[in-house]
């Protein structure tokens, strides 16, 4: 049966014992089953002490997880789903239970549906035995369905009212200490108002973890209260403390979901719930279980409110709104849909079941979830498949479902037993559980110092996992009475030590019944010294000589692909205490692994530092050739070696957009080499979306992806639908242009909108008004005259507040025929449009932009015609579009010559389309600026000030906005170029901010910002003085953001910190490097203890911080005082590892042959220069064209310098320089086969006709010029190459050509000048002033002696 108790119900307690005294039992037992320890053991005391009494003595008991070869010889036996299943797998008939109860059904926990499963298929066997589900908000009829259609039966609870209360959190998202969540914190708030406003009762807090929670212990502080805490990784003992009676004293219970079910705590009538809950939840990705806090589901939340009103009238305060409870999902997802299914299906294939597939789940499991948990299981050596294709466990497959843990810790337990590790790897299995906590470090910035500098005494140089199993061996040594002490001393969480030793115990005694593996008490690895079991234990292997930006993009965003590639290692070595470390400031990276497991770990770690270093020696940037009006000007990839490697001019696509249907089910890595591989080309550009302010229709999209070449880039783009790792990709070129020179204006800039038609009017128009107005129109529009044509109109048949015009000219425009009804009536016009038909075919959107272009440049300054004056972008339109729009951007200074150029474009009809699709411009303007949201808290007040100033213009608006991605957003709108650059110009001003101009901020200096040491320093500065400080990576500027005086407050303080810093940065010593031993830091804190104590007595007039994340020993005092410590920490690093040659020696720069100053790495062969050196070697290069491929200096070395190095060493001034040159170079070597435009200066590029085929017109977008590219001169229609040369050179020769053979046409006999008559008199008057006899050529100086001699000789009657 399925029994739903309401809370409150007595169903945990009484039905036991109503089926105890009802004697259905017989002489067996009633076993009820709970998901959690502390709820079994609480609600076996609970019905011990009401049936004292009533049955003989251990008639009621709770069995914990280690009892499972003991019988059952009690009436009602309370145990965990866990336990129960532990006795299942030893007696699958569950011999000696009558009756079995699971209670708390709802929680579906992967134990609870896995024990329902098989109690089925027991109910199949044993028909004597009888089953109850039991649960307040379990899914009644999914149960009932799966067990054969039992009856459902439901208990009303006997609760008293509780009142729940939304209070949803004000700081929500926000971190508040940097340490906890906001919830934590307002968790604590609501607890201190409540016990300081609310009578007596006991408060029960719900959070999502055990940091949470003795976060919140140690910062509840209130008079007459006692926080206690409660959470799953607490011993019995400290659990049982929340169910003591404390006279005189509040108790406020801070817990985590133990407390939520079949757990009544006495007294407990206020309840504070956070509405979050951390659940564990299966990365494919990645192959873990990954904890998450997320949102609780609506039957936990009534659940929570159900621990108050148990026994008094309650409150339940829910710090969250109440549409955000509707919201919830009304259930929790059941376990076995969302964790790693490993143990499950051990314990499936241990029962005999062959294929997991056709297990009876209440709720099956994915496919892929179950495939995944088998290949895992093949991979850890547990399972084998038989010849007919059944499963069957291995001999360490049955030893781990006896152990009943982690497969994968099982095996690493199996796998230290066959080293005659037996101890080590028990207590490494119990460290790994609790390795989050047994570091305490707390309290304040200094108290947090002095921790980190207690561990350095147990880092082993082997990685974190071997340093706890040096803090469990110096613990298990210290005598009980002196371990809490030795804690405290030592900075350890003595409660996670003890939890440590409980789970030892448990294995021991797992090992040795099920196993019979006795583990000895002694140890046979040492922390302190290498032996023969340390190859068997794990060993280290350190990679130097990366750049930073490698590493960088190794490590990934906030360390997600190197956290996704150790776990991925862990799973294909089946070894947890495998680990990567990598630190960026001395460039190297160490890999952690056994012998045996190195050099799969070390493939992996050299694999991804490949794929990383490919894409980087394969970046290009994506610039075009100009900057002027042309929207899409010709592009040059420039890539590594700052050489061209591809020259686009055909206006051919490099770039695409990828979509994928479920962006979160692919690595990026393995999206990219299946690009690469279908398009049989290296991408050299990629960036990728976060997907924050995205459209929804946007929300698929992964990334933009760009091409070596066009073809590349063509055959991507035939990918529409491929399924890749189950899941659709889509590729679509991309509309967005120059994906990586995004170089615009130099000064504001201002857009206008024009469009026209691309269907043609019917000759009916639709007039909407007001529906009392329509007979009033009609009237006034009676027989109007438009465009010379009389209309009809008449109200419209399917809308009343329309009027219907016919007989309009089909070659208005829109503006045309509104004006004239404008002035015909009176009454208020809302909307109008004419009937349009079918679409025509338009003109290419290239076309018609060079169209507009030309239309527009007339008006454009004349002085350097390939300025950045205007760009025009014409957008493609959608098949229902009825009108074919187009954006135009013009330079903000050129008001006048837009609004002029846009007077002249208004009506206009552009070339191709036809005369009724008249353009139409917009008569308002729009600019916008956006401004980051830390930006804007510090310039709010003046923005809005600034802003509130623009109000009392007319024709100006000025709105301010909040994107979806945070950021703020300006906008302005006016009818006037002119005041749209106006206005935005002070905007502008207060959003750029003031650039820190000191001489003292030199480059080095200024990169300590960059630094842990520097991003805190200017948090500080920060917060002292309430601005923002922007740090820009390329330039090495400093800009801050505030009011002035707070600004200027802001520059004097974080130079005066930058100078501090860097001259201590002068007095640091590192700990570790290259040429270091790995463990100095801990034998120089050994030596001279954790705060350096010994040292200072060594060193009189000196301090010293050790900071242990930087492994650096700062010194506080003089340069000759550190002179003196380094000898010391050189001799203790000599003596104990006999290093040869000293350790901080630096290396010459290969290029000026000096001690290296400034140093910067380079990213593709992580050699070391001078920075001035590669700077300098970069404008050589920008000077000479054939310097180019531009490789590493070092000898040997041919490496070309990157993209990236570019970026960091160059301004973007020397960037384009060097990008000017290159394409100069390129255009050289082409060995003619490209040409610069020849207009002066142009920077324009066309490609020269190949040889015998006819020379197509270029038409430069850049000046306009027009070149024949088959002969490179002016284009010259109508004429041949050959012909136009002579031309050319001789350019008499066509107009002798066009004499020949004609009659009326002769030449002068003095100067020579080519004379055509067609008609009139013989007297001919030329250019040099001669009148000529046309008949016989003689010359005469005045027109009457010509006339003379055309009378006498000729006989011409005049």
């Amino acid at each position: 049966m399925v029994l739903i108790g309401e809370t409150g119900s007595g169903k945990s307690t009484q039905l036991v014992q109503f089926l105890a005294d009802s004697g259905l039992a017989g002489d067996k037992s009633i076993i009820c089953t709970q998901p959690r320890k502390i709820a079994a053991v609480s609600l076996a005391n609970r019905v011990r002490e009401e049936s004292i009494g009533c049955y003989k003595n251990k008639s009621i008991i709770f069995y914990p997880t280690s009892s499972v070869i003991r019988a059952f010889d009690s009436d009602i036996v309370y145990m965990t789903d866990h336990c129960l299943l532990q006795h299942y797998m030893n007696d699958n008939n569950l011999s000696g239970i009558s009756c079995i109860i699971v209670d708390e059904a709802h929680e579906r926990s992967l134990n609870t549906d896995l024990l329902l499963a098989l109690i089925k298929s027991l109910l199949c066997r044993r028909i004597d035995i009888r089953l109850v589900i039991m649960s307040a908000t379990a899914d009644a009829n999914q149960l009932s369905e799966y067990f054969f259609k039992c009856g459902i039966f439901h208990v009303v609870g006997r609760n008293f009212p509780v009142d729940v209360r939304y209070v949803p959190c004000v700081m929500e998202g926000i971190s508040v200490s940097g340490f906890v969540a906001s919830y934590v914190f307002d968790v604590v708030r609501m607890a201190t108002e409540v016990h300081i406003n609310e009578k007596d009762g006991t408060i029960l807090a719900f959070l999502t973890s055990q940091m949470e929670v003795e976060w919140a212990c140690g910062k509840f502080n209130a008079p007459s209260a006692v926080a206690l805490a409660l959470h799953g990784k607490l011993s019995s003992e400290e659990q049982f403390r929340v169910f003591e009676d404390l006279p005189g004293k509040r108790k406020v219970i801070f817990a985590t979901n133990v407390a939520e079910t079949a757990l009544t705590i006495p007294g407990v009538k206020y309840i504070i719930d956070s509405g979050m809950v951390k659940d564990s939840k299966f990365e494919p990705g990645s192959g873990m279980n990954v904890l998450r806090v997320c949102r609780i589901s609506q039957s936990s939340a009534n659940q929570r409110a159900g621990r108050a009103g148990r026994t008094e009238p309650g409150r339940c305060y829910r710090l969250y709104s109440a549409s955000d409870y509707e919201s919830m999902p009304l259930n929790q997802e059941p376990e076995i849909r969302r964790v790693h299914l490993g143990v499950a299906v051990l314990r499936i294939l241990a029962l005999g079941v062959q294929n997991v597939q056709d297990f009876d789940f209440v709720d099956a499991p994915s496919t892929r979830a179950i495939e995944l948990a088998i290949r895992n299981l093949f991979q850890l050596g547990a399972i084998t498949r038989r010849s007919n294709g059944a499963l069957q466990l291995t001999n360490d497959g049955r030893s781990l479902v006896k152990l009943g843990i982690e497969p994968r810790l099982g095996k690493l337990i199996l796998g230290c037993i066959d080293h005659r590790l037996c101890r080590e790897g028990v207590v490494l299995a119990a460290v790994m559980a609790n390795a989050s906590s047994i570091f305490c470090r707390i309290g304040n910035d200094e108290d947090k110092l002095k921790s980190d500098c207690l561990k350095v005494q147990f880092c082993h140089h082997n990685g974190d996992l071997f340093t706890l199993l040096s803090v469990y061996k110096e613990w298990e040594a210290v005598p009980q009475d002196r371990k809490s002490k030795w804690c405290f001393e030592n900075s350890i969480n003595a409660k996670s030590m003890r939890r440590c030793q409980d789970t030892i115990k448990e294995i021991e005694s797992c090992l040795q019944r099920d196993l019979h593996v006795i583990t000895p008490s002694y140890w046979m690895w040492d922390p302190h010294m290498s032996t023969e079991h340390d190859k068997n234990m794990k060993k280290v292997r350190v990679l130097t000589g990366f750049g930073s930006t490698l590493l960088k993009r190794f490590c990934g965003k906030s360390n997600s692909n190197l956290h996704d590639l150790e776990l991925c290692m862990r799973t294909e070595c089946m070894d947890d205490r495998i680990g990567i470390e990598v630190n960026i400031d001395l460039n190297e990276l160490r890999v952690f692994a056994t012998s045996e497991g190195m050099e799969k770990a070390f493939s992996f770690v050299n694999g991804a530092l490949e794929y990383e270093r490919k894409l980087l020696l394969s970046e290009c940037m994506e610039k075009g050739l100009y900057h002027g009006p042309g929207v899409l000007p010709p592009i040059a990839l420039f890539g590594a070696g700052a050489e061209i490697k591809h020259l686009e001019l055909e206006k051919r696509c490099l770039t695409v957009d990828v979509y994928h249907s479920n962006i979160d089910a692919i690595a990026d890595k393995e999206l990219i080499m299946f690009l690469e591989k279908f398009a049989s080309s290296s991408i050299c550009a990629i960036h990728k979306f976060t997907g924050i302010g995205l459209d929804n229709c946007d929300k698929e999209k992964w990334g933009r992806v760009t091409f070596l070449t066009p073809g590349a880039a063509a055959k991507a783009a035939e990918l529409n639908g491929v399924e890749v790792n189950g899941s659709l990709v889509r590729v679509v070129p991309s509309q967005t242009s120059l994906g990586g020179d995004h170089k615009m204006f130099s000064f504001p800039a201002v857009k206008a909108k024009v469009y026209w038609p691309r269907r043609p009017s019917k000759g009916i128009a639709i007039v909407k008004g007001e529906e009392h107005d329509v007979q009033f129109m009609v009237n006034d529009f009676y027989n109007l005259l438009i465009g010379g044509k009389r209309v009809r109109c008449q109200p419209s048949n399917k809308s009343m507040d329309s009027v219907m015009i016919n007989g309009i000219d089909k070659e208005l425009s829109d503006a045309e025929i509104l004006e004239i009804l404008r002035s015909a009536t009176n009454r208020r016009i809302l909307n109008f449009f004419q009937v349009r038909g079918d679409a025509i075919e338009n003109p290419p959107s290239s076309a018609c932009e060079e169209a507009l272009l030309k239309e527009i440049s007339p008006f454009m300054p004349k002085r350097n015609p390939h300025s950045n004056c205007c760009q025009v972008q014409v957008v493609p339109p959608e098949p229902k579009d009825t009108f074919i729009k187009a954006f135009i951007t013009f330079d903000g200074r050129l008001h006048l010559e837009a609004a002029k150029a846009l007077e002249q474009l208004e009506g206009k009809v552009l070339p191709g389309c036809l005369s009724w699709q008249k353009i139409k411009c917009q008569q308002s303007f729009h600019s916008s600026l956006s401004c980051p949201a830390p930006v804007y808290s510090v310039i709010n007040k003046q923005l809005e000030s600034l802003l509130a100033s623009f109000r009392h213009l007319t024709g100006a608006e000025c709105t301010l906005d909040k994107t979806a991605s945070g950021s703020y957003r300006v906008k302005i709108s006016a009818n006037a170029t002119k005041v749209v650059a106006e206005l935005r110009r002070p905007v502008e001003e207060l959003m750029r901010g003031k650039t820190i101009d000191d001489a003292s901020l030199t480059p080095t200096v200024v990169q300590h910002l960059f630094s842990r040491d520097g991003i805190n320093l200017k948090k500080s500065v920060q917060q002292e003085t309430g601005t923002f400080i922007l740090l820009d990576r390329h330039s090495l500027k400093v800009r801050v953001f505030g009011s002035p005086d707070k600004v200027a407050l802001a520059q004097k303080k974080l130079v005066e910190s930058l100078l501090a810093l860097h001259e201590s940065k002068q007095l640091e010593i590192r700990l570790r490097g290259r040429d270091l031993p790995p463990n100095l830091m801990k034998e120089v804190v050994r030596k001279f203890g954790p705060d350096l104590h010994g040292l200072k007595g060594m060193v009189p007039g000196a301090a010293f911080t050790l900071n242990t994340r930087r492994h650096v020993i700062s010194v506080h005092g003089s340069k000759e005082l550190k002179q003196k410590v380094e000898e010391i920490i050189y001799e203790i690093a000599q003596m104990r590892y006999d290093l040869a040659e000293r350790f901080d020696n630096d290396t010459a720069c290969p290029i000026c042959l000096c001690e290296v100053e400034d140093g910067y790495r380079l990213e593709g062969c992580g050699h070391l220069f001078c920075r001035l050196c590669l700077v300098e070697q970069c404008e050589s290069a920008s000077k000479n064209q054939d310097s180019f491929l531009i490789r590493c200096a070092r000898q040997g070395c041919r490496v070309p310098i990157l993209v990236t190095d570019l970026r960091s060493l160059l301004s973007s001034e020397k960037l384009e320089e060097l990008f000017r040159a290159s394409v100069g170079a390129f255009v050289a070597l082409s060995g003619g086969t490209y040409r610069f435009c020849p207009s002066p200066d142009c920077p324009s590029v066309y490609r020269v006709a190949d040889p015998g085929t006819a020379g197509e017109p270029f038409f430069c977008g850049a000046c306009y010029a027009e070149t024949c590219t088959s002969c490179c001169l002016e284009y010259h229609p109508y004429l041949s190459c050959e012909r136009y040369q002579e031309f050319k050179e001789d350019p008499d020769s066509s107009l002798r050509e066009w004499c020949r053979g004609k009659e009326d046409v002769k030449s002068c006999p003095v100067c020579g000048y080519t004379i055509e008559k067609f008609e009139g008199c013989n007297h001919v008057l030329c250019r040099c002033g001669r009148h000529i006899c046309w008949a016989c050529l003689e010359v005469f100086g005045t027109g009457e002696d010509c006339y003379d001699h055309l009378r006498n000789v000729h006989g011409a009657i005049i």
